[in-house]
């Protein structure tokens, strides 16, 4: 009788305690502080220590490079295992971010070659990251070799306006790859927030440290205008693109108000000239029949109200809104449009919030002096009422809810006036002994 195969115990024992180098340096997410830790100290080696090395510029740099390639090198030797290949993906990121540091460094801190070389050849190796990430499939290792790129400028002695120039270097020929590798288009986002903290940290150090010229608004508008365009010509089949649409839109908004908000004609002329590309976008985005035509109107109900709000003051902001929201519910009521109900309510609860503390002539309307005649008071309150009730007509035959929403928010708003106005005239008629005084509580 033939006996059984039986499978050596002994096999199984071996794979059990087989050493793994991940574990060994506490897993994936330390292997990714540790790139960061390299990543600085490779930084502070090329420029503070080497200050106190006796050797020249370029061997410097040749150290840099020789650094990146050893680490480029391990990486890739790493990968060819398979319980390796969080930890090679860590070291091919840190190399590739040593080669950015190495060469930004080269023009700012060595002066071995000039800004232009140094984004000739940043650019050649962010090309090179991303071939290389898309061969063996390692996103982390762009993330880390982004990360290195973007902390470079930081630590590198340059003007801001070579560091907006490389940031924005960075984002536009991440945008031109993501073009043609579309799973790759959630890195855009991190380009965007990187490019923000650290135009943000040069931004808050210029205004409160250095005392500096203002920076100029040409680099946030062109990273605007690139992401704009990438919007306009990218595939719009991935699932991720309505939320990385809208994550790019609250990112680069954010970032525009921050270093715009002592300019506001130049904020509002900003917020109006992309509303009418997003509208573009809306329009070939419905021709081409995808979903995101939603999002890029979303946009522009977003850009109109922010240009209104910076662009006017407070009694031709509260008619302007009440004005745009009339127009987007005949719009809605004529086209069965109920995806942007909610940019209308939006709206209106603007309106109402605005009538209750907008100021005119330096005093609350809502608590203005009584006049006979039209008074500030007057158009905060009866054009919302006016345009919320016409706006309820228009949308009660088939949205019951926001038809009933907007009548209860129009007759408050007519109570509230009406009491403001007779409040207003027995102070006037009568002074304030016998009556409660509103302005004064």
């Amino acid at each position: 009788v033939e006996t059984p195969k039986v499978k050596p115990v002994y096999v199984e024992q071996t794979k059990k305690e087989e050493f793994d180098i991940q574990k060994a340096l506490l897993g994936n997410v330390f292997n990714k502080i540790g790139a960061l830790a390299i990543i600085i100290a490779v930084i502070i080696l090329i420029k503070l220590v080497s200050q106190f090395i006796v050797i020249t510029p370029v061997m410097k740099f040749a150290f840099g490079i020789i650094l990146g390639t050893g680490f480029m090198f391990a990486g890739s030797v790493m990968h060819k295992k398979d319980h390796m290949k969080n930890f090679s993906e860590v070291l091919l990121g840190t190399g590739f971010a040593t080669y950015f540091i190495t060469t930004f460094c080269g023009s700012t801190v060595l002066d071995l070659y000039g800004s232009v070389a140094a984004l000739i050849m940043g650019g050649v190796l962010l090309l090179l990251t991303y071939s290389v990430s898309n061969k063996l499939k390692t996103p982390s290792m762009i993330v880390i070799g982004l990360i290195g790129g973007y902390l470079t400028p930081l630590f590198a002695e340059a003007n801001k306006g070579e560091v907006f120039g490389f940031l924005i270097f960075l984002n536009i020929l991440s945008l031109i790859f993501t073009l043609r590798n579309k799973h790759y288009n959630v890195i855009n986002t991190l380009n965007i927030v990187l490019s923000m903290l650290i135009m943000s940290v040069i931004y808050l150090y210029n205004a409160f440290i250095s005392k500096g010229s203002e920076l100029s608004y040409v680099y946030p508008l062109v990273l605007w205008g690139s992401y704009v365009l990438y919007d306009l010509l990218r595939d719009k089949t991935n699932v991720l693109d309505n939320v990385l649409s809208w994550a790019n839109y609250v990112l680069l908004t954010t970032f525009s108000l921050l270093l715009f908000h002592n300019a506001h004609d130049k904020l509002s002329l900003l917020f109006i000239v992309t509303a009418v590309i997003y509208l573009l976008l809306a329009g070939s985005s419905r021709f081409a029949k995808n979903s995101l035509y939603k999002t890029y109107e979303y946009f522009v109900m977003l850009n109109v109200w922010l240009y209104i709000m910076f662009m006017f003051n407070d009694v031709q902001s509260i008619m302007a809104w009440s004005f745009v929201a009339l127009a987007v519910s005949v719009f809605v009521a004529t086209f069965r449009l109920n995806y942007l109900l909610p940019a209308i309510v939006a709206y209106f609860s603007t309106t109402f919030i605005g009538a209750l503390i907008a100021h005119s002539a330096g005093e609350y309307c809502f608590l203005a002096k009584y006049s006979p005649m039209i008074n500030p008071r007057t158009l905060v309150f009866i054009v919302p009422v006016i345009t919320m009730l016409f706006s309820a007509k228009l949308i009660r035959t088939f949205e019951t809810k926001s038809a009933n929403w907007l009548r209860f928010t129009g007759v408050s708003l007519l109570y509230l006036f009406v009491i403001g106005e007779i409040n207003s005239y027995f102070l006037s008629a009568h002074g304030n002994a016998d009556y409660i005084n509103f302005n004064r509580l």
